[in-house]
């Protein structure tokens, strides 16, 4: 279990980081969607990322008193997982450059949703129950 709320807890720290910098600067985060679908293993590293995120939510998900929050992040994350597996690389990377494009102005709106369901995921996993 540990294990599990480990991988939630980082999962929750990386989207208040990530939602923090679309807040501070949504164009220049924009900018970096575009440079990080040009790494060699971008789509592989999103397939894996969301899997182990879904594997962190599914088996935390009896510790804490929000567990069918914890179930549907897991559902969204596995279906999104296989999701890009069918579609292929090029079809995701496609859709990361559109997204990057079209983005800038829904970004500020979104991060504000990140910092708030990160900072619930954290709070969702008292540190009473941490270590249990």
């Amino acid at each position: 279990m540990l294990v599990a709320k480990t991988i939630v807890l980082l999962f929750a720290f990386g989207l208040f980081y990530l939602s923090i910098k679309m807040l501070i600067n949504p164009v220049k985060f924009a900018a970096g969607i575009k440079e990080f679908a040009d790494w060699q293993y971008f789509h592989p590293f999103e397939i894996c990322t969301r899997f182990i995120a879904a594997l962190g939510f599914y088996f935390s998900h009896n510790t804490t008193d929000y567990q069918d929050v914890y179930l549907i992040m897991s559902g969204i994350l596995i279906f999104t997982t296989f999701f890009l597996i069918v579609i292929g690389k090029q079809r995701h990377e496609d859709f990361a450059y559109r997204a990057a494009y079209l983005s800038p102005p829904f970004l500020r709106p979104a991060s504000i949703f990140g910092i708030l369901f990160s900072s619930f995921i954290v709070y969702s996993i008292s540190l009473e129950r941490l270590f249990t």
